[in-house]
């Protein structure tokens, strides 16, 4: 055990180091837990550099009280006397008020006892104080233990005369996700406490759907729900009791995939809060967004005020306990078991595959597949998943998560309908339709999907769509043996044909068969494709998704392959491929069409340097070719933003990245342009810095980092 006493601008730390590496770190500021740390990875918020921690209102990690919670109003009677307490949220008092526990300086002092190191921290809170009654010594003792991750805490209060007491720790929990959404919770309780629009407590309540944790629950799953966002109330805040309390078994429990919590603690119940707001001043990397992590506030109820009776012992018991386990007891709900259990709950039947399709990223090649350029794209991990049962219908059925009606499209009338046009039952229709016609077999199924991919917004949402529904029938239906072009071409048609929208293959091809490739359109209807592998491990894919829809701004890119298609006419031509940029008729072309010309030549340039660079592992070229291009497209293509309209656009966050990361790394435009996505490619010591700041201005939902899917549409195992 290592023990370190530190100083930071005026701020007194305690880091304490076990024998397996594990770091905690607490401050006499409040008696905090400032941090649990396993390795590189962070199992609480750290807030250990906060240049502001010692004025912070959020409470990270610090000892509440006297009064944990929300208390109405500023005034309190005990014994028949009145007391006014310091408000500090419009009329009502919050976690004890302005003059807090939380703000105060503990004494400390520290103890090696054979493998447990014990810190204990004191505070004498005199009568009067914040307005409360009575003389208040608070200790809390922390034990940290020489192996493995577990954290004991003491929390004991003595008095001379009645006043009110009821304490918490408001740590915030991370267990290293960037955010609560892969954060599953379980909570032994069959009641909490529900608020009204002040979040003062009001009545007792069984759990609903919504509130129910008594099994693993995926946290993210239910907290958009109007039932819990409405007023100042923006997901879960909210107090659970517990069925049994004692310190023999775990009453919380948090996990995701790598690590697992266990509370355990005789506390009455717990406080769950989910990190519903910004907060306003400056921390570490990743620790200030919303919902990025989970506070667990054991605690007494806060239905009624709590007396500690003058010579009454108080004392309460918490402990942490964090596992690394086997995958299979970490296991989080997956994807795949989610879309089953739906399906089940939509149709009464059980699914019998799920399959999978990845949306795709455009790494370079913008704007060149329709006069018969090169691309280099990918595959990536943001995807559709569906659970899907083969029927003797002549129907298919295809419900979407978030999407009020179920397709249906009759199998037996394959001709366009005028009426579908720009919906996806049109697609479903387009594709059956395409298949029949080339000698494949169709036939009805009922599906249901959940999709994690940004609609509308640069990452082939359409088209992954239209390559599950392929790869459906062609694993239901023709025993997966359909070439995987045939099923990129299959979702073009119908997407051109059907839905209403022109598209070359790029998108199909982008999701249809996984890693990166690189596409040459010489042959546009057979073009050639190349897998490529990437070498560069210290590089990272994050998609930013502007907020901006392609959904109106169709004539806007479609005009670009016309301006092309114009300047190889004009030079004698039908596809820009079939000759040179020296050999334009430059004197007969537009300023537009000159410029997007240039574009496609450059552009192609690009695409075979950095498959060059690729092949040579030369990072440094490979990342000049990205960041050329999006100079390619904002001066030549002018595809970066709608005129007159930069703040919300592409330019805006491509400029916005080079300023975060000073000209490190690279960024281009992703897809159409105008709107939607950008794409950026991140070092290591860059990527979590590029989260938070483009997370702050975009919302942590629309920054990404995306991994290479390595498969087009697949049944999944």
């Amino acid at each position: 055990m290592r023990v370190f006493k530190i100083t930071k601008s005026g701020v007194k730390f305690d880091k304490i180091v076990n024998d397996d590496g594990v770091e905690f770190v607490f401050s006499p500021l409040g008696a905090a837990i400032v941090s649990i740390k396993d390795g590189d990875t962070y199992l609480t918020r750290n807030v250990s550099k906060a240049f502001d921690f010692k004025n912070a209102n959020c409470y990270y990690g610090k000892t509440i009280g006297r009064v944990a919670n929300r208390m109405r109003g500023n005034s309190i009677t005990i014994n028949g006397k009145e007391c006014k307490l310091e408000n500090n949220e419009g009329d009502n008092v919050l976690h004890g008020g302005l003059d807090a526990l939380s703000t105060k300086e503990f004494s400390s002092s520290g103890l090696l006892k054979g493998n447990i190191y014990v810190l204990t921290y004191q505070y004498l809170s005199k009568s009067g104080e914040s307005g409360y009654p009575g003389d208040f010594l608070c200790r809390i003792t922390y034990s940290i233990y020489a192996k493995g991750i577990e954290l004991d805490v003491k929390m004991q209060v003595g008095v001379n005369e009645d006043t009110l007491c009821s304490l918490t720790n408001h740590t915030y929990f991370t267990l290293g996700s960037p955010d609560i959404s892969s954060l599953s919770l379980k909570i032994n309780s069959d009641a909490y406490v529900d608020v009204d629009k002040d979040m003062i407590a009001t009545s007792i309540k069984p759990v609903n759907e919504v509130m129910d944790f008594r099994k693993y629950k995926l946290i993210s799953k239910d907290i958009d729900d109007p039932s819990i966002n409405h007023d100042r109330l923006k997901g879960y805040d909210h107090f659970y009791y517990f069925k049994k309390k004692g310190i023999n078994i775990p009453n919380v429990s948090l996990r995701n995939n790598v690590y697992q919590l266990d509370i355990f603690t005789d506390f009455e119940g717990a406080q769950i809060y989910t990190s519903n707001f910004k907060l306003d001043f400056e921390l570490l990397p990743a620790c200030e967004e919303i919902r990025d992590s989970v506070a667990i506030e054991p605690s007494d109820s806060h239905m009624y005020l709590r007396i500690l009776k003058k010579g009454q012992a108080y004392c309460r018991n918490i402990k942490y306990k964090i596992t690394k386990a086997s995958k299979k007891k970490m296991a989080v709900p997956s994807v795949k078991d989610t879309v089953k259990k739906e399906f089940k709950e939509q149709y009464g039947l059980e699914a019998d595959k799920v399959f999978s399709c990845g949306g795709r990223f455009e790494i370079l090649g913008n704007h060149t597949d329709h006069n018969h350029g090169l691309c280099l794209a990918a595959t990536c991990d943001l995807c559709i998943t569906a659970a899907v049962k083969k029927s003797d219908d002549i129907n298919v059925f295809f419900t979407s998560k978030g999407y009020p009606d179920t397709d249906i499209v009759n199998i037996t009338y394959l001709k366009p309908i005028e009426e579908e046009k720009g919906k996806s039952r049109a697609l479903i229709r387009g594709i059956a339709e395409y298949l029949k016609t080339n000698g494949y077999n169709v036939g009805g199924f009922i599906a249901y999907s959940e999709s994690s991919i940004f609609p509308g917004a640069g990452v082939s949402s359409s088209a992954a769509f239209e390559l599950l529904v392929a790869q459906i029938f062609n694993d239901l239906y023709n025993e997966g043996k359909i070439p995987a072009l045939d099923l990129c071409k299959a979702g073009q048609y119908a997407e051109n044909v059907y839905f209403g929208k022109a598209s070359g293959l790029l998108d199909q091809i982008g999701v249809g068969y996984g890693n990166i490739v690189y596409i040459d359109f010489e042959e546009i209807k057979n073009p050639k494709i190349d897998h490529i592998p990437f070498p560069f491990d210290n590089l990272h894919f994050v998609i930013i998704n502007t907020g901006g829809s392609h959904a109106h701004l169709s004539h806007l890119y479609s005009q670009i392959p016309q301006d092309m298609y114009s300047a190889a006419k004009k030079s004698g031509v039908e596809f820009l491929r079939e000759t040179s940029f020296d050999k334009l008729d430059k004197a007969a072309l537009s300023d537009i069409e000159y410029s997007r010309s240039l574009h496609f030549y450059s552009e192609n340039e690009r695409v075979q340097n950095a498959v060059e660079a690729i092949k040579n592992k030369d990072q440094e070229a490979f990342l000049r070719m990205i960041n050329e291009s999006r100079e390619s497209s904002t001066k030549n293509l002018k595809n970066m933003m709608v005129e007159d309209q930069y703040e919300g656009s592409p330019l805006e966050a491509c400029d916005y990245f080079m300023e975060v990361t000073g000209g490190k790394g690279a960024i281009k435009i992703n897809g159409g342009g105008f709107a939607g996505s950008v794409i950026s490619v991140v070092p290591d010591e860059l990527l979590k810095e590029v989260i938070q700041k483009m997370g702050e201005k975009y919302g942590p939902e629309n920054v990404k980092e995306v991994r290479v899917r390595p498969n087009g549409p697949i049944v999944e195992k």
